[in-house]
C-alpha cells in the first residue's frame, strides 16, 4: 500500500473517528444533562413545596397567636367575646378573616360579628378540631361569612383547668393559594397544581381544571396517581411531552405538583442536540478538508520519493553519474531531496577518494612486502651469523678451559721449585756454618801450630792454604745462598703473576659464558623476528588482495 493510500485511509478512521466521538458524546452527555436536568426539576418542585410549607406555617401561626391569647384570657371570658380579640390577621392581606366559636356554641367572625343562629358545633372544621385537639388545615370549603372557598387553620384553645375549651379558624383566601401556585415555575414556565392528602385539587394555575377535581381524573396524572399519593417526591414523563415533578408539604401533607413541557425543560438538550450536530458536521467538514489536503499532500511525497527511489535505485546499481533532483519545495520533502544530492555528490567524492586510496594502498603493500622480504633477508643473515659466533664463542670458552688447566699446572710446579729453591738455600746455609765452624777449629790448630815446632810451619803453611780454600768456599756458598735467595723471590714474583693470570682467566671464562647465553638470546630473538616478518608478510598480502577488492568494489560505480 502506497503512502497516497494511507494517508486516504488515515483520513477516513480520522472521519469515522470524529463521527463517533461525536454520536458518542452526545449520548454521554444527553444522558448526563438529562439526569441532571430532571433532578434540577425535582429541587426546583422539593424547593416550591418547602416555600409553601413556610408560607402556610406563617398564616397557621396567626391561629396559634389567637389561640394563645384565647387560652390567657381563659381566667376573663368576658373579653373573649369581643370583636377585638380576633383582629390579629389586619397586617395580613392573605387573611381574609377569622372565626372564634367555644364550646358554649357561641360562634363569631371578626368580619360578620356574632352568629347568633348558627352553633359552632354546626361547623366541618370546628367538629374535626374536636376530633383531632390540634392545629390543622381544612380542605377547600365555603366560607359562611364571605360565601367564597377559602382554606382555614384552625388551632384549639384551653380553659384555666387544660381542657378544651373552643377553637380558633384563620381563612386565608384561594386567591391567595392560587398566588402562590402561580409561582410555582420552572425558570419561568410551567404549571403548578396543589392537592390535599387525598389527592382533592386545591387549586391550579391553570384554569382548565377546577377545585375538587380528584387527581386521578386528570389526565397528567393519571397513570401515576398511586405514586403521587403514596407520598414522597419524585417525577415522571408523560406522552403528552411534558414532565411531571411532585413533592409533599410537610405541615399538611398536601401535595404540590409542577407539571412542565419537556422542550422547555430539556431546551438545554435541544441547544445540546444542535450544537454537537454542528460540531459533528463542521467536523466531518474538517476531516474532507484533511482528506482533500492529504491527497494533495501525498501526490507531492509521491511525487518526489519516487524520484528518490529511482535514483537510489541506479545508484544501487552502481551509476552515480546522475542529474540532481528538482527541489519543489521547502518543507521536509525538500529538505530530504536536498540532502539525497548531497549524499550522492559525497558518494562521488567519496568513490574517488577510495579509488585513489585503494591505488595508494595496493602500491604501499607492494612496497611493504618488499622491504619485509628484504628484512627476512637480512634476518636470516644475521642468524647465521649469531650462529657461528655462537659456535666460535664455544670453541673460545674450550680453550679458556685448556688454558686453565695449563696454568694451574705452571703454577703447581712453581711451588714445587720455590720449595727446592728454600731447600737448597738452608742446606747452604748449613753448609756456611759447619765451614765458618771449620774455620774456627783452623784457627786453633794454627795456634798451636805456632808455638809449636819448625814442621809445623809449613803445616801452618798448608792450613793457610786449607783456610783460603774454605775463605773462597764460604764465600761462593755465601753467593749461592744469596743466588737461592734471588731465586725464591723470583719463584714468588711468577707464583703472584700467574695468580692473577688466572683470575684473568676466569673472568674471561664468565665473560665468555654470558657472552654465549646473550648470542643464544639474539640468535632466538632473530628467529622470532623473522616468524613475526612472516606474519607481516601474510598481512601485507591480505591487504592487498583488500585493495585489489576494492578497486574491484570502486569499478562497479561509473562516475
Amino acid at each position: 500500500m502506497g503512502i497516497k493510500q494511507k494517508l486516504m485511509m488515515l483520513s477516513v478512521m480520522a472521519g469515522v473517528v470524529v463521527l463517533l466521538i461525536s454520536v458518542l458524546g452526545y449520548f454521554q452527555a444527553y444522558k448526563g444533562l438529562r439526569a441532571s436536568t430532571e433532578q434540577e426539576l425535582v429541587v426546583v418542585v422539593k424547593e416550591q413545596a418547602g416555600l409553601f410549607d413556610g408560607w402556610l406555617r406563617e398564616k397557621q401561626r396567626i391561629a396559634l397567636d389567637e389561640a394563645n391569647l384565647m387560652t390567657a384570657l381563659s381566667s376573663m371570658p368576658d373579653l373573649r367575646y369581643l370583636r377585638e380579640s380576633i383582629s390579629l390577621h389586619k397586617g395580613d392581606a392573605d387573611v381574609i378573616n377569622i372565626a372564634y366559636g367555644d364550646e358554649s356554641g357561641f360562634f363569631m367572625a371578626y368580619r360578620a360579628g356574632v352568629y347568633q343562629s348558627v352553633d359552632v358545633h354546626t361547623r366541618p372544621w370546628y367538629q374535626e378540631l374536636m376530633k383531632e385537639k390540634k392545629p390543622f388545615f381544612t380542605e377547600p370549603y365555603e366560607a359562611l361569612s364571605t360565601k367564597t372557598l377559602v382554606v382555614s387553620a384552625i388551632a384549639p384553645f384551653e380553659d384555666a383547668d387544660g381542657s378544651f375549651a373552643g377553637g380558633i379558624c384563620v381563612d386565608i383566601s384561594m386567591d391567595s393559594l392560587f398566588e402562590q401556585v402561580r409561582k410555582m415555575h420552572y425558570f419561568g414556565t410551567g404549571n403548578g397544581f396543589l392537592f390535599d392528602s387525598g389527592g382533592k385539587l386545591i387549586v391550579s394555575s391553570s384554569a382548565e381544571y377546577s377545585t375538587g377535581t380528584d387527581l386521578g381524573s386528570i389526565s397528567l396524572f393519571s397513570s401515576h396517581a398511586d405514586a403521587i399519593l403514596a407520598g414522597g417526591t419524585g417525577f415522571f414523563s408523560i406522552r403528552g411531552g411534558n414532565i411531571v415533578a411532585f413533592s409533599r408539604i410537610p405541615s399538611t401533607n398536601w401535595i404540590v405538583c409542577l407539571s412542565v413541557p419537556e422542550k422547555d425543560v430539556f431546551s438545554q438538550l435541544t441547544q445540546l442536540r444542535i450544537t454537537y450536530g454542528g460540531l459533528t458536521l463542521f467536523g466531518l467538514f474538517v476531516v474532507a478538508l484533511m482528506f482533500f489536503l492529504c491527497t494533495r499532500f501525498a501526490e507531492d511525497i509521491t511525487k518526489s520519493v519516487s524520484a528518490i527511489e529511482r535514483h537510489a535505485h541506479e545508484i544501487a546499481k552502481g551509476n552515480l553519474a546522475l542529474e540532481d533532483l528538482a527541489i519543489t519545495s521547502q518543507d521536509e520533502i525538500g529538505s530530504l531531496t536536498e540532502s539525497f544530492n548531497t549524499m550522492r555528490h559525497d558518494l562521488c567524492a567519496l568513490v574517488h577518494k577510495m579509488s585513489d586510496a585503494s591505488n595508494g594502498v595496493a602500491r604501499s603493500s607492494r612496497d611493504l612486502v618488499k622491504y619485509v622480504e628484504l628484512t627476512a633477508q637480512a634476518a636470516e643473515h644475521i642468524s647465521k651469523l649469531a650462529s657461528k659466533v655462537t659456535q666460535a664463542m664455544v670453541q673460545q670458552l674450550s680453550d679458556v678451559e685448556i688454558m686453565s688447566m695449563n696454568v694451574d699446572t705452571a703454577f703447581a710446579d712453581i711451588d714445587e721449585l720455590s720449595s727446592k729453591a728454600m731447600q737448597i738455600a738452608e742446606a747452604v746455609s748449613v753448609g756456611t756454618e759447619s765451614i765458618a765452624m771449620l774455620q774456627q777449629d783452623t784457627e786453633t790448630v794454627l795456634a798451636s801450630m805456632a808455638e809449636g815446632s819448625a814442621g809445623a810451619i809449613k803445616g801452618n803453611q798448608g792450613v793457610e792454604v786449607l783456610e783460603q780454600c774454605f775463605f773462597r768456599l764460604i764465600d761462593e756458598m755465601a753467593g749461592l745462598q744469596r743466588q737461592a735467595k734471588e731465586l725464591h723471590a723470583l719463584s714468588q714474583t711468577i707464583a703472584d703473576k700467574t695468580g692473577y693470570i688466572i683470575d684473568t682467566m676466569g673472568s674471561i671464562d664468565q665473560i665468555s659464558r654470558k657472552t654465549s647465553q646473550r648470542v643464544e638470546t639474539i640468535e632466538a630473538s632473530t628467529e622470532e623476528q623473522e616468524a613475526s616478518i612472516l606474519e607481516i608478510v601474510a598481512a601485507a598480502q591480505s591487504l592487498e588482495d583488500l585493495a585489489t577488492d576494492m578497486n574491484a568494489a570502486v569499478e562497479r560505480f561509473r562516475l
